[in-house]
C-alpha cells in the first residue's frame, strides 16, 4: 500500500479535505505487545498439526492464516511501517523451527 500525501490548500468556500490522508496511529507498548501476542497465538493455532486431521479443520486453518496475513497487510495503512514490519516478522518467525521448536 502506498501512501500519498496531498498538499492541497483550501479555498474560502472549502471546509474539509475529502482526499486528505489521515495520520498514522501510534500504539503504546502494551497495546503493541498484545497485538504481537495475538498474531503469535493465531498463527500457532492455524499451524497446529491437529487442525489438518479433517478437511473442514484444514479449511478453517487456512482461512484464519489468510485473515492474519490480510490484517497485517492492512496495518500498513494505519500504523507506522516499522511497527508493521515487526508484526510481519513475528508472523514469519512462527514458521521457522529449529530442532522441532519455534524460535522466539
Amino acid at each position: 500500500i502506498f501512501r500519498e500525501r496531498k498538499n492541497k490548500k483550501p479555498s474560502l468556500d472549502e471546509t474539509s479535505f475529502e482526499d486528505a490522508v489521515s495520520p498514522l496511529v501510534a500504539l503504546d507498548e502494551n497495546t503493541f505487545s498484545a497485538l504481537q501476542k495475538l498474531i503469535t497465538l493465531l498463527t500457532d493455532a492455524s499451524l497446529d498439526s491437529r487442525n489438518f486431521d479433517s478437511f473442514e479443520f484444514r479449511k478453517i486453518s487456512i482461512d484464519v492464516n489468510d485473515a492474519v496475513v490480510r490484517f497485517i497487510r492492512d496495518m500498513f495503512s494505519i500504523l507506522d511501517p516499522s511497527r508493521v514490519h515487526k508484526l510481519a516478522m513475528v508472523y514469519f518467525a512462527r514458521f521457522v523451527t529449529k530442532q522441532g521448536k519455534h524460535w522466539n
